[in-house]
């Protein structure tokens, strides 16, 4: 039993490493315009009117240098005009990379969108397009 304990006390230090560092990559997060926020269903892309947002996210896993989701992406499109205008959504697949700091917390920097059946049509209202974005801190807490 002496010879045991050695054994257990290391393999338990181990164990509680693992545990701190894998706690600590989870602790990433993603800018949805006032609040940083882990693991999101939706982001809102336009915080201004929320005119194009992402929603249904299924995120395949968290914190690690890259993540990814597949969702949908909702835009209004502004006929007559934008308040009255009505929702279109398209399947989007998602990719966060890259780290910023904001206020002590850790967020992904970059944001790329792919649309896996195509574009939304050019003379939609969407304004965004298949590329890599440059995400800011969010502006609120």
């Amino acid at each position: 039993m002496r010879r045991l304990l050695p054994f257990l006390a290391v393999a338990g230090l181990a164990l509680a490493l693992a545990g701190s560092v894998s706690g600590a990559t989870s602790k990433r997060y993603v800018t949805d315009c006032a609040d940083a926020v882990q693991h999101p269903k939706s982001i809102i892309l336009l915080c201004g009117d929320a005119n194009e947002y992402l929603r249904a996210l299924t995120w395949k896993s968290w914190g690690a240098a890259t993540t990814t989701a597949t969702g949908k992406l909702g835009y209004v499109v502004c006929d007559p005009d934008c308040a009255s205008g009505y929702e279109k959504t398209v399947p989007v697949n998602v990719t966060l990379s890259g780290t910023m700091t904001c206020k002590g917390k850790k967020l992904y920097a970059r944001m790329e969108l792919a649309f896996p059946k195509g574009l939304p049509p050019k003379n939609s209202d969407y304004r965004h397009r298949t590329g890599t974005y440059k995400l800011v801190c969010p502006f609120g807490r």
